[in-house]
């Protein structure tokens, strides 16, 4: 998709885990139609969780990182997935961003909080990071494993008032991890209780046929109804579409959600 100069779109792209800096690629380098150079502080790239930037602040290589994720010139918004340095990103100050909380973590730079409505270029997202670690058994509590990785009574109250309080439907839905329900179908049966995709089907169930995006299960797929975007138009059920932070089958490591004029 080329953005011409006469024609300048506002773009929003999703992207799965980028695990940093394992595929921290995929947030510098041009893909298939487009210049990643060639956007600006409207434009943004959303990542569905385990972000992974704000790992450790006793590192030098995290710093540099840091630096030189602030140099691109698009706006970075992460959800929070379950390999996340939780204590650090609960020092970040939260602001109001689009229309609900967010925390900004740099100039360029806003982690999506759990349960928050957003109003992004006129797309409506309901966002809710978290999941479980299968593999917490091998990781070491408060280093390299947090307990905030499961979503609390506190965020699923706040979730729930904030749709209470939403006029109208949403546009898209972001997460790191999927429901339950969904979970079951994906593996063909039962899978490791996570809290937060207990959670997310009560979202689930609220939010009927709306377009789901998510991460953290490192496959590429979809699957579900026959909802398409089309128009902004939103066929009856419900489709969900896991993002990788690998290449999908088209050499694409996001996908375009919206693009206003």
């Amino acid at each position: 998709m080329t953005i011409g100069a006469k024609e300048k779109k506002k773009m929003i792209f999703v992207t799965g885990d980028t695990h940093f800096p394992l595929d921290a690629a995929k947030l510098f380098k041009s893909r298939k139609g487009f210049a990643l150079s060639k956007l600006q502080r409207t434009d943004y790239l959303i990542v569905l969780g385990d972000f992974g930037l704000f790992w450790s602040k006793k590192s030098v290589y995290n710093n540099e990182n840091l630096q030189k994720v602030q140099t691109l010139p698009y706006t970075l918004l992460f959800l929070d997935g379950n390999h996340e340095n939780f204590a650090w990103l609960e020092d970040f100050p939260v602001v109001e961003k689009f229309g609900g909380k967010a925390q900004r973590c740099g100039e360029n730079i806003f982690h999506l909080m759990r349960g928050e409505i957003y109003e992004i270029q006129g797309n409506r997202f309901f966002v809710c990071g978290g999941a479980v670690s299968i593999d917490k058994a091998f990781r070491q509590p408060f280093v390299s494993w947090w307990p905030q990785e499961d979503i609390s009574e506190a965020e699923e109250q706040r979730a729930i008032q904030n749709l209470d309080h939403a006029a109208g439907p949403m546009d898209f839905i972001l997460t790191h991890t999927c429901p339950a329900s969904v979970a079951a179908q994906m593996f063909k049966g039962p899978v490791i209780y996570d809290v937060t995709a207990e959670f997310l089907d009560v979202v689930k169930d609220r939010l009927p046929s709306t377009p789901w995006y998510f991460g953290h299960w490192h496959m590429d797929k979809d699957w579900g109804g026959s909802t398409l975007l089309a128009s902004r138009k939103i066929k009856a059920g419900t489709r969900y579409y896991y993002i990788d932070a690998k290449l999908d089958s088209k050499g694409n490591k996001y996908i375009v959600l919206s693009e206003t004029k």
